[in-house]
């Protein structure tokens, strides 16, 4: 799981897409209900059912259940009962430990949409991919429910069943041949369309591999990704160990600092390998959509001193998400989620009306102290400072950088000048000295 409370989703050797999500799911082991799994969010993904807490998940550990260790699923209701999925698992042990079936308690409804998602899931065996690329281990966040929750046996099934492919091999029905009485008449035609069907489909097979091709290089593309960012998290941290030992500095930008530009532009640049969309999250999509946004926003907050407006971050996420866009509704709701998820985001809503997301540990006081610091050190000579001196020097927008001026001045640490060319900032304390 990532701190956001987001299930962290397989990249190799085939990207592991989340499919559906369903809330307020009780666990059962057979008949008998698991007190500790009364309240789950259950996420379906192409490989995997996932079991996550809802009451605290950075407390109870989340479980899984591998889609290659089920062997069928069907729907139970009884009167006076909640409607529920009764998954039988393969046996894979001797052991008298291990149980036949487990339950999915669904209390608020939504059974029948993902026990669909579930049997189709099923029918494609996409776990197949997986075993034959040697995948040891499918996540170190989480644990196989059959192996730690239910059973004591840490055997899982290996399956070394191969899908048989179809022999494509086809022939043209009129190339180097003259003409047949069995091409003519009406089995003539239904030889030639069935001719034809089976060129059709050796074309899309041949599609879909340069699909998978090109699918290849996209998960390439997202290991590139993390270890530019790798680097560029070392090449910040060397940073700041040489900015902090050499006290003078030179003029211009090093060549770190442009590396590191340029890995930012390529990392920005690069989209979300899973998105949450409302046909997958279901219900909670607002929920899931707030953690998928404590995910991406801090690396951009960072850069922005802790602080960014509401329209800048959904210009960025939906850029990220392609083509598949969130409406600013949805973003901002998904927004207003953030105290009530116990997420590390803030949305703070200013008097001017400038709506604006916030890291947990940025505050108002923090980047006033870093204006005050900005007037000392690098305007000392003009002991003033106007908005687009502030944006200039912190890396924001001029909006934010006039609303913060506007905080500062409210706390009584800056004072304005009113004139024709603007309003400028100065020192409380240098316009009124205190006087012993």
């Amino acid at each position: 799981m990532s701190s956001a409370g987001r299930p962290i989703l397989l990249q190799q050797p085939e990207e592991e897409i989340e499919v559906s999500t369903a809330t307020n799911i009780a666990l059962y082991n057979e008949d008998s209900e698991i007190s500790d799994y009364t309240d789950l969010a259950v996420t379906l993904t192409t490989i995997r059912l996932l079991l996550v807490p809802t009451a605290d998940h950075h407390r109870q550990k989340p479980y899984f259940i591998e889609l290659k260790c089920v062997k069928s699923v069907e729907k139970r209701n009884k009167l006076f009962s909640s409607p529920k999925i009764v998954i039988h698992l393969l046996n894979t042990t001797s052991s008298s430990s291990q149980p036949k079936f487990i339950m999915l308690s669904f209390r608020k409804g939504g059974r029948d949409e993902l026990l669909n998602h579930l049997e189709t899931q099923l029918k494609r065996k996409n776990w197949l991919v997986f075993d034959r690329m040697n995948r040891s281990s499918l996540s170190s966040s989480s644990s196989s429910l059959l192996t730690t929750t239910i059973s004591n046996n840490n055997t899982t099934p290996a399956f070394s069943q191969q899908p048989q492919q179809p022999n494509m091999n086809i022939r043209n029905s009129t190339g180097g041949r003259g003409f047949e009485t069995r091409s003519a008449g009406l089995s003539g035609i239904i030889q030639t369309v069935e001719t034809q069907n089976k060129q059709t489909e050796q074309q899309l097979n041949e599609a879909f591999s340069d699909l998978n091709s090109l699918m290849d290089k996209a998960r390439e593309m997202v290991d590139l990704a993390e270890k530019f960012a790798e680097k560029l998290k070392k090449n910040e941290q060397q940073h700041q160990r040489n900015s902090s030992s050499s006290s003078s500095g030179g003029g211009g930008m090093s060549d770190e600092d442009r590396e590191t530009e340029e890995m930012n532009a390529v990392l920005m640049n690069l989209g979300l390998s899973s998105i949450v969309t409302k046909k997958s999250a279901g219900n909670m999509f607002h929920q899931q959509l707030a953690r998928q946004l404590a995910e991406f926003l801090p690396a951009h907050l960072k850069k922005n001193q802790g602080i960014m407006a509401l329209s800048d971050a959904f210009c960025l996420y939906n850029r990220a998400r392609g083509t598949d866009l969130v409406s600013p509704d949805d973003m901002f709701k998904a927004c207003s989620l953030f105290e009530q998820l116990r997420l590390p985001l803030v949305l703070n809503k200013f008097e001017s009306g400038v709506i604006v997301i916030q890291s947990a540990d940025s505050t108002n006081d923090k980047i006033a102290e870093k204006i005050v610091r900005l007037i000392e050190k690098e305007y000392e000579e003009q002991q003033c400072v106007s908005a687009v001196d502030v944006a200039h020097a912190l890396k924001m927008s001029v909006i934010l950088a006039q609303q913060q001026l506007l905080n500062a001045e409210e706390m009584g640490v800056l004072c304005r000048d009113e004139s024709m060319e603007g309003i400028r900032f100065y020192l409380t304390s240098v316009c009124f000295p205190v006087q012993n």
